[in-house]
C-alpha cells in the first residue's frame, strides 16, 4: 500500500444524502447487504420476538435512573450496548457514509440471528 492510498483511506466525503433518516435508511440496506438476506430476516424476527421483553426493560431501566438506582444498569452487556449505540447515533448525525463503518455491528447482528434461529428451532416453528 503506498503512501498516497494510505492517506486517502480516511478522506471523508459527505453523503449527497444528508439527514438522520437518510442516513438510517441507507445504513439499514448496507447491513442487509453485509450480513445477507437470511440472517438479516432473522434479525428482524427476533426483535419483533422479543418487542414486548425490550419495552419492560426500557421502563425498568427509566425506573432505575429514576429512583438513582443506576448502578444496577451496569453490566458488561451494557457497556457493548452503550457503545454501539453511541457508535450508531454518531454515524447518523455525521452525514458521511462509508460501509466499513458498519463492521462493527455485523457480528452482533449474527449473534442475535443465531439466538433467534435456535429459539425458533427449540419451539419447533421451524420443523
Amino acid at each position: 500500500m503506498s503512501a498516497a492510498s494510505a492517506a486517502d483511506d480516511h478522506v471523508f466525503i459527505a453523503s449527497a444524502h444528508t439527514g438522520p433518516i437518510a442516513q438510517l435508511r441507507l445504513y439499514s440496506w448496507d447491513l442487509v447487504s453485509a450480513v445477507g438476506i437470511p440472517i438479516a430476516s432473522l434479525f428482524v424476527v427476533g426483535i419483533a420476538r422479543r418487542s414486548r421483553s425490550l419495552r419492560e426493560l426500557t421502563v425498568r431501566m427509566k425506573n432505575a435512573l429514576v429512583d438513582s438506582d443506576w448502578r444496577s444498569m451496569i453490566t458488561p452487556a451494557s457497556l457493548f450496548v452503550a457503545a454501539l449505540s453511541l457508535h450508531a447515533l454518531l454515524l447518523l448525525i455525521s452525514s458521511i457514509h462509508a460501509q466499513r463503518d458498519l463492521l462493527v455491528f455485523v457480528p452482533v447482528i449474527c449473534i442475535a440471528a443465531a439466538q433467534t434461529l435456535l429459539e425458533l428451532l427449540g419451539t419447533g416453528k421451524l420443523n
